[in-house]
């Protein structure tokens, strides 16, 4: 490494040399050598007239070493303007050079070797090393050596005769000689005390941006660190979306591939109608498994835009839990296992504050998950209430989740048991929409699970408001009386109409369809009142929500259930809004159609 790197002191040491490696040495060099041989010339010149002053003070004569004085001082004075101008190397050559030769030319005009002059040798050789460098003092010390030993050569041969000068004469000009190496060492001095200054300044400027960089250096390792984790998450993210962009093509293609299969099997004449009720059946779970899927792929879609809203109201724990038992109990049997439904209010004092709609999926999910990764044993879930929260649980007798993943299974597109060769099916969407929405409503999620030994899962929602005893519900039953009741029906698909008119075949309706929500208002204005309406939402020319509200000005009371394959929470909100007095979700299924047609029956 080269000095120049250390500050201050390898500029000073930049000026020892006569040759250097850069340009900028060259410049740093000159640029403090300029400063060094302006002072000199300004101190050599005071110095040399007041000695011309003394010198004549003393004799007034103006002899060959007088007349060479002068010369020293005139060219002294040049060689000060020429710096000016900024030619540093002629000046510094002018000066040393002129006076070399004047003061060779006084000492052998006065007393040879033995002359004060001959000392200023010393003095050139130094300002040539620190003005020129070393190749300048090597050349000024072979000149200087040349001129002694041509002064004594002449005098030893009697070319050269020496006057005598009296004693103080000669204490003169060796006082003079001396006062200028006093003044030059201490003005050098000084000047090596002002570069250590610098140079103590440098190093704590060089301590102080060392310690800058080392901890710029540290946040950048933190950086870098963090891009890494960020750049592994990336691919980590990548790997996983890819794996689940193939399960979930797995996952569709799999219900597709029975519901079309199976339904060429029930229309093939060489089906008994025994494997035509079986075909039934799997045509039947298989549009279930596929619309789990899809309402899966929504809600996460929901999650990653943000636009997750809660819609609170007033709810029973223990109904949900009755409802949550009916759904999942054909495929616990199914499956061979226990379920057992634990409530942890009594009847009538499980009323709460919540979203009901989110609570049942975060449930779903989970009792889902837990029959399907259990092969016997049983499925637990219900509640508990601690304090301001109330605890959910989902106990099953599973195959259990390693530690090692308990925390990944709640990100997007995991499974306890992961892989393309998994045997248990989902596309690895539930656990990540169930966190979503706890989080959301204000509580928290998590695991107990040993591998082998089953899983634990548990949840807490806020406990919005105490829970009181709601009233007795009036029952409701099925008129047992034949008494026929007008339905309309608002449907603009033909498929969808056979469906409804098949589903309500046992029911004491007579049916009046309309393809239109214009025809709607019309039918209803010439044969109502109706008994029950019920209204497709998206319409050909006037939807489903203005023709609610068309009809509702005509009748405040007839019961409207709207029909929609939008399934968002606000569909539900918007429905509500425009006069409906609920809504069933497309695809509609037997169980969900009985509960209102019961609820609505009049």
């Amino acid at each position: 490494m080269q000095l120049e790197n250390f500050g201050l002191m390898g500029k000073t040491y930049a000026t020892l040399n006569f040759f250097s490696n850069s340009r900028y040495d060259r410049v740093e060099r000159n640029r403090h050598s300029a400063l060094l041989l302006r002072n000199v010339l300004v101190v050599l010149f005071s110095i040399l007239i007041l000695y011309m002053g003394i010198r004549l003070s003393q004799v007034f004569r103006f002899e060959v070493p007088e007349i060479l004085l002068l010369v020293i001082i005139f060219f002294i004075g040049l060689a000060y303007f020429i710096l000016r101008k900024g030619y540093f190397y002629a000046a510094a050559v002018l000066a040393i050079g002129i006076t070399f030769a004047g003061m060779t030319f006084i000492a052998m005009t006065s007393m040879g070797i033995r002359d004060a002059a001959v000392l200023t040798y010393f003095l050139l050789i130094i300002f040539s090393s620190l003005l020129l460098g070393r190749m300048a003092a090597i050349v000024m010390t072979l000149l200087s050596i040349i001129s002694v030993w041509l002064m004594v050569m002449l005098e030893n041969n009697g070319l050269l005769a020496y006057d005598p000068w009296r004693i103080e004469f000669v204490a003169r000009d060796m006082s003079f000689v001396l006062l200028a190496t006093l003044v030059l060492v201490v003005y050098y001095d000084n000047i090596l005390n002002r570069y250590i200054r610098d140079i103590s300044k440098s190093r704590a400027d060089y301590r102080k941006i060392n310690a800058e960089l080392t901890e710029r250096n540290k946040e950048i390792m933190v950086i870098n660190s963090e891009l890494r984790e960020a750049m592994e998450k990336s691919l980590e993210s990548d790997r996983l979306k890819t794996a689940f962009l193939a399960n979930l093509s797995h996952e569709i293609r799999t219900p597709m591939n029975g519901i079309i299969g199976f339904s060429e099997l029930v229309l093939s004449p060489e089906s008994t109608d025994e494997e035509k009720r079986e075909y039934n059946r799997i045509i039947a779970n298989s549009c279930r498994q596929l619309l789990g899927v899809v309402n899966d792929i929504v809600d996460i879609s929901k999650i990653e835009s943000g636009v997750i809203e809660l819609h609170h109201r007033h709810m029973d724990l223990n109904d949900i839990l009755r409802e949550l038992f009916s759904l999942h109990s054909l495929a616990a049997r199914e499956q061979k296992i226990d379920l057992e439904m634990i409530p942890g209010f009594e009847e009538g004092y499980a009323g709460i504050i919540a979203d009901d709609v989110k609570l049942k999926q975060i449930l779903n999910n989970l009792i889902g998950n837990a029959i399907k990764f259990t092969n016997k044993g049983s499925v637990k879930f219900g509640y508990v209430s601690k304090g301001k929260m109330i605890e959910f649980y989902v106990i099953d007798s599973g195959i259990g989740i390693p530690q090692a993943q308990q925390h990944d299974i709640f990100e997007r597109f995991i499974q306890a048991d992961s892989g393309l060769s998994r045997r248990r099916g989902g596309a690895g969407l539930g656990l990540s929409i169930a966190r979503a929405y706890v989080e959301k409503m204000g509580g928290k999620i998590w695991v107990q699970s040993e591998k082998g030994k089953g899983s634990e899962f548990y949840f807490t929602v806020p406990l919005v408001q105490e829970v009181t005893r709601k009233a007795d519900p009036v029952e409701q039953r099925m008129d047992t009386t034949e008494e026929r009741i007008p339905l309309l029906l608002v449907e603009d698909t033909e498929s969808n109409e056979i469906l409804m008119k098949g589903m309500l075949r046992n029911y004491p309706y007579d049916i009046v369809v309309a393809r239109s929500g214009e025809e709607a208002i019309e039918l209803f204005q010439k044969y109502g009142p109706f008994g029950l309406i019920m209204m497709d939402i998206k319409l050909p020319g006037l939807d489903g929500y203005e023709a609610t509200r068309e009809i509702r000005r005509l009748d405040k009371k007839v019961p409207v259930i709207a029909q929609t394959a939008y399934a968002f929470q606000e569909d539900r909100e918007k429905a509500m809004e425009a006069g409906c007095n609920d809504l069933l979700s497309k695809p509609i299924s037997r169980v969900a159609l009985e509960e209102i047609l019961r609820k609505f029956k009049r």
